[in-house]
């Protein structure tokens, strides 16, 4: 499981593991917005979401908002004012810009999120190219 946490998410994950419980159990994990072809669950209360087998822990509440709106959605593109509920374009597109940046690192690699133009953004499976050229330069 790709986890990408903190240490002290890694030692209380670990703990509650070794005591024969389990990570969803820990998170109290529900099942989420159905995507056909993968398994989501998340967490309001730990602002958790796992996709597939990535677990992602967003930094803040309306980073966690802003991701689960995404995933009601996937493959649809979200208005920004969707996504940041006073959205102004010009004052607000750099915020929100960053929080999506930040999400992107999160994702599996086979997902991204892509702008649309003066619309919003989309959550989608990132093309057999686009994977393929990713995982080629990681490995440089």
């Amino acid at each position: 499981m790709n986890t990408r946490s903190s240490p002290m998410v890694n030692q209380h994950k670990e703990c509650d593991l070794e005591n024969g419980g389990s990570l969803q159990t820990w998170l109290s994990l529900i099942d989420g917005p159905s995507w056909v072809g993968h398994e989501i669950k998340h967490s309001d209360d730990a602002k958790t979401i796992i996709i597939d087998s990535t677990l992602i822990l967003c930094g803040s509440q309306v980073e966690y908002q802003t991701l689960m709106r995404l995933l009601q959605d996937p493959m649809e593109c979200v208005a920004f004012g969707d996504l940041m509920p006073s959205f102004e374009y010009q004052r607000d597109r750099d915020t929100l810009g960053k929080r999506i940046q930040k999400l992107r690192r999160k994702l599996p690699p086979y997902l991204t999120i892509r702008c649309e133009i003066g619309e919003g953004y989309v959550l989608r499976e990132k093309s057999h190219k686009e994977h393929e050229i990713q995982s080629s330069s990681s490995k440089d």
